[in-house]
């Protein structure tokens, strides 16, 4: 069952990614938000931050519903992804938060690709959408990496 959740987290933080205000967390400009509602319970929306056209930190919001987890309340959910807490946590350069709610969870990414290296994160679930390669780096190859896995791009 572990294993399902994984996946299920993996397959939603490729086609997740919350469109988050920054909170006052970035410290670059709002270039872009983008949204993936894939009608299963799983909602992603993504903030990409930088400067001028260079992406330097992405924030993801995913929110999903128990019923996805095929979990009924939120301590079971804990029981559900605990081990994926653990995956994200102590990389440089990423920020991992999960809460727990009445009936869903909300997982948050951050990551400032100045201080992340690209190699651990490779190895993340989901490394799809954390993962910039050469070039990446520019908003329009984001946009089109973005909008390639399902994603909308939101005021």
């Amino acid at each position: 069952m572990k294993k399902t959740v994984l996946l299920i987290i993996v397959i939603i933080l490729s086609v997740f990614f919350s469109s988050c205000s920054d909170g006052g967390n970035s410290t670059h400009g709002l270039l872009a938000k983008f949204h993936r509602d894939d009608d299963s319970g799983i909602v992603t929306e993504i903030s990409v931050f930088g400067e001028g056209d260079l992406v330097l930190e992405q924030l993801i919001r995913t929110t999903m519903d128990y019923s996805v987890l095929k979990v009924s309340n939120s301590d079971q959910a804990r029981d559900e992804v605990g081990d994926i807490v653990k995956i994200y946590s102590g990389l440089q350069g990423l920020v991992y938060d999960i809460e727990y709610k009445e009936d869903y969870l909300v997982e948050t990414v951050k990551i400032d690709y100045k201080k992340a290296d690209n190699d651990k994160l490779q190895l993340l679930p989901s490394s799809s959408v954390f993962v910039v390669a050469e070039g990446e780096f520019k908003l329009n190859a984001y946009r089109k990496k973005l909008l390639d896995l399902g994603f909308v791009e939101i005021d």
